[in-house]
């Protein structure tokens, strides 16, 4: 008859077992009739919550297993640094737990320790035989992988992994051995946070440069991760940050005396202009930083009157600046280039892309290149509306001795043949020092191209890279795009349970009941619906929205079906698609940017363009007598492209048919 022993102080109880002394766990289980029942219950069919049989003993000399020898001889002779080191203690009690290395008791006395030291204390002391040490080892391997091997990893990306959402828990551990780190689409509780918050608080940390886009920040997670940025053992030096709830976080980390000390890149964007100022005022001026990049903010014009300020001081070091996406236009052109003319300016590189300027803001800003020295090195003002009036403004800064411009980037600024001349005149001129030119996505018309190929053989002529890719009138006057435009049908093996098809399947509409569809291998399981054509080529369509949150996009044939309600299933959120959401959107793989400064719109017509040989693909808002430019993404396409819709609730999608006397 079996007898068990008195339990000892970690849990376990001794016996012997054909004359080898084995240990047992006491703890509290399961019967799979659904009854609590103890260790010595006559109940057969009970198991431990792991499913792990509770007459498995467990020697307790080392296992005569090789490998789980080697593992616990490990844990014996790295006993002190374990203790000492900086591991997520509570994260390994609980596989520790799950496992049934440590009962519910000695994980509360654990837990009840104040330090992190201490609680390390008492695991080590719940390890009294070679197969929980083995186990602590393997733990150790999964969330603390730089205890075991010191050599850090250079980056982490969680899309690489695409884990889904419990399997974050156990990849995010890895970030404490990283150099750089990129996490984009995760909810931040206070256990993430504090992953993240260990490794920037790490005595030793290798962990350089954080991303942290399109995440969704706990009022709890944003106290842990403030916290470790204002910590002396945080190094980083770069940070970028995107998501709903960063402006708490800005005030709690710029408001100190000391900013992060070793920070020289960051950026913020999605995050509002009126958080932005805690950084500018604060954070700035008397610092290392170097790179700025405040993206995706709307109403930046005071935020540009406080910039001015601070490119003005002797105190800031910023070489690069990026208002991409801010509306920015003429009249906050004044205040930057203000700051431009002052001696104390370090400014190198400015990024105004996708914004409102125009020919004026060009003079403005060649004005300010004009009248300082080594102003600028690099400038990017692609997507604004400056036509061949900006060029030739910039023109004139170019021939100036104080211009340093070498790097000009002017893509789909609506530029024509008629600045080309001027163009050519001033790369010619002894002062001018350009390297690269980018009048991608204009109308140079061939005799444009050709003119300033000619000036490039120039021995006169500096320009080493000249790329005028994609010179198409198209790009000039946006109602040319109609010229390739395509009839579409939805395709019905594809709807969504909640989708219904009508008007010879031109029209998609979500429902709140979920509709009787056949079975189809194709079938979105229930929001989204494709199209029947594969594109290929140039192609444009409208389709006409009503909903707050409807998604317009392309995807391949292979994009999964099941789960579409879920990111990873979704359009826009795996590496098969593309979507840009009617609340102002664009996403893909995962992460999404937002667009703030775009009006919202509850009903409305898009615009899409697919260069599918040349990976262009461009979504546009259409107006009765204009079309604008919303977003572009250039990337390389392996598969047909299907036009492709998804709904969040309710709404509708109507295909517009091909209309070619709409041209003009």
């Amino acid at each position: 008859m079996k007898r068990l022993l008195p339990q000892h102080e970690d849990g376990t109880c001794t016996k012997l077992i054909s004359g080898e002394e084995c240990v047992f766990r006491q703890v509290e289980v399961t019967c799979s009739t659904g009854n609590s029942c103890s260790p010595n219950s006559s109940c057969v069919r009970h198991k431990h919550r792991t499913g792990v049989d509770i007459q498995t003993p467990y020697p307790s000399e080392p296992a005569s297993n090789t490998a789980q020898c080697k593992e616990a001889v490990w844990v014996d002779n790295n006993r002190h640094r374990l203790i000492q080191s900086d591991c997520l203690v509570m994260p390994i009690a609980d596989c520790l737990l799950q496992k049934g290395i440590i009962h519910k008791e000695k994980y509360n006395q654990i837990k009840a320790e104040k330090t992190s030291q201490d609680q390390m204390r008492e695991v080590y002391s719940a390890l009294t035989y070679a197969k929980a040490k083995y186990e602590f080892y393997r733990v150790l391997q999964e969330l603390e992988p730089q205890i075991i091997e010191n050599t850090p990893l250079e980056e982490f990306d969680l899309r690489k992994y695409r884990p889904p959402t419990k399997g974050v828990f156990r990849l995010l551990p890895a970030v404490r051995n990283c150099r750089k780190v990129r996490i984009s689409g995760v909810y931040f509780d206070s256990w993430t946070a504090e992953t993240l918050a260990s490794a920037l608080k790490m005595r030793n940390s290798v962990l350089s440069e954080l991303q942290l886009t399109n995440g969704d920040f706990s009022e709890q997670s944003i106290d842990i991760l403030a916290d470790a940025l204002n910590k002396a053992e945080c190094k980083l030096e770069a940070l970028s940050l995107s998501g709903n709830g960063l402006g708490y976080l800005l005030e709690k980390v710029v408001l100190i005396d000391s900013p992060i000390p070793n920070l020289k890149d960051l950026e913020l964007s999605e995050v509002g202009a009126g958080w932005i100022q805690y950084v500018i005022d604060e954070g700035l001026i008397n610092s290392k930083l170097e790179r700025l990049r405040l993206n995706r903010n709307p109403g930046i014009r005071q935020t540009c009157q406080v910039l001015a300020t601070a490119l003005s001081s002797k105190l800031s070091n910023l070489r690069e600046l990026d208002l991409n996406h801010t509306s920015f236009g003429d009249s906050e052109m004044e205040f930057i280039s203000t700051a431009l003319m002052s001696n104390q300016c370090t400014l190198e590189a400015l990024s105004l892309r996708n914004n409102k300027l125009t020919g004026k803001g060009c003079e403005t800003l060649a004005s300010a290149l004009i009248v300082r020295k080594r102003a600028l090195r690099e400038l990017d003002l692609s997507y604004n509306d400056l036509h061949d009036s900006g060029l030739i403004a910039l023109c004139d800064a170019l021939r100036s001795p104080h211009c340093s411009l070498r790097r000009l980037r002017l893509l789909f600024c609506k530029v024509t043949v008629d600045g080309c001349t001027p163009l050519g005149s001033a790369l010619r001129s002894e002062h001018c020092s350009l390297r690269e030119l980018d009048l991608s996505f204009n109308h140079l018309t061939d005799l444009g191209v050709k003119l300033l190929t000619e000036v490039q053989r120039d021995s006169r002529c500096s320009l080493e890279h000249l790329l005028v890719e994609q010179s198409k009138e198209c790009w000039v006057n946006l109602k040319l795009l109609r010229h390739h435009a395509c009839d579409l049908t939805l395709d019905p093996n594809t709807a969504g349970a909640f989708l219904t098809l009508t008007q010879e399947n031109k029209l998609a509409t979500c429902n709140e009941k979920e509709q009787q569809h056949p079975d189809h291998p194709d079938r979105f399981e229930k929001f989204q619906v494709m199209c029947e054509e594969g594109l290929t080529g140039c192609h444009y369509w409208e389709v006409e929205y009503v909903s707050k949150d409807v998604g317009v996009g392309v995807a391949y044939k292979s994009m999964p079906r099941s789960g579409d309600c879920t990111q990873d299933f979704s359009l826009g959120g795996n590496e098969k698609s593309w979507c840009w959401n009617t609340n102002n959107q664009f996403c893909h793989y995962r992460c999404c940017q937002s667009f703030k400064q775009l009006e919202f719109k509850l009903t409305g017509v898009l615009g899409v363009y697919l260069d599918w040989p040349a990976g262009i693909l461009s979504f546009f808002e259409v107006y009765p007598d204009s079309i604008i430019h919303l977003y572009t993404e250039q990337t390389t396409f392996s598969e047909p492209l299907h036009p492709a819709f998804s709904f969040l609730s309710g709404g509708s999608v109507h295909l517009k048919t091909k209309d070619k006397s709409e041209v003009k």
